[in-house]
């Protein structure tokens, strides 16, 4: 079924706007991966040794052959995917204009999961560029540790976790993430904070409910050293 370019940006929009929340896009090798997959299924028994030759030569060719070989390949009962180099083509420069327009709002997308829903979930923290501070090279954890211990004492004590179970992100050094001003921005805009420590700390609170038992949950805390901006959770 042939769709209009019109038709397939709105099927990848949709797509990006429900895959929650930072899309991984996909790749010309994911494609041929598939395509390749999908012949599998293919009959090639009825053809002969030469004509097999002629239609591999065909996939090196011109676009035009290159449609004629995926054609044959699915009239023989492959179960790759359905359209010709044009419409690949096309998803692929359709996907690359929704990846910037749609950059901010995954974003903010994400952080709402995180940082309002809860959602703890390791690899959507991996995607924003959060680390887990256990998990760190010994090495460098050593290092952090020595510089860095008195306010690592009292980021455990805010967020009742031990060091090793945090889950920290910079904005330069060695767990720099390209979303950290988003994240900061975030918390800035959306939650109570408030000094501790004569102000060497930030420390963010959830909005209290009336049904709270404690008026306030802390569940972030940045602080800055070195010029380096970091926020633990």
């Amino acid at each position: 079924m042939k769709i209009t370019r019109k038709q397939l940006r709105r099927l990848i929009a949709e797509a990006f706007k429900q895959k929650v929340p930072l899309f991984d896009p996909v790749t010309q090798g994911e494609i041929d991966a598939l395509r390749q997959k999908g012949r599998q299924d293919a009959d090639l028994s009825g053809l002969s040794d030469s004509q097999i030759a002629k239609l591999a030569t065909l996939g090196q060719g011109s676009p035009e052959s290159v449609n004629q070989e995926r054609s044959i390949y699915q009239a023989l009962g492959s179960t790759e995917p359905d359209f010709g180099i044009e419409q690949e083509q096309d998803f692929l420069d359709a996907q690359d204009d929704y990846l910037v327009d749609l950059q901010d709002y995954n974003i903010e997308q994400a952080l709402e999961d995180v940082f309002i829903n809860g959602n703890r979930d390791p690899k959507l923290l991996k995607q924003l560029g959060f680390a887990r501070f256990g998990d760190l090279d010994p090495n460098y954890k050593r290092s952090m540790m020595k510089s860095n211990s008195w306010y690592y004492e009292h980021i455990e004590s805010i967020l009742n976790k031990s060091i090793d179970d945090l889950m920290y992100v910079e904005s330069v050094s060695y767990n720099t993430s390209r979303f950290f001003y988003s994240i900061k921005h975030f918390l800035d805009n959306h939650f109570k904070n408030y000094p501790a420590q004569n102000g060497l700390l930030k420390v963010y609170n959830k909005k209290a409910k009336i049904t709270d038992v404690v008026a306030g949950q802390s569940f972030a805390v940045g602080f800055m050293a070195g010029g380096n901006d970091t926020i633990f959770i």
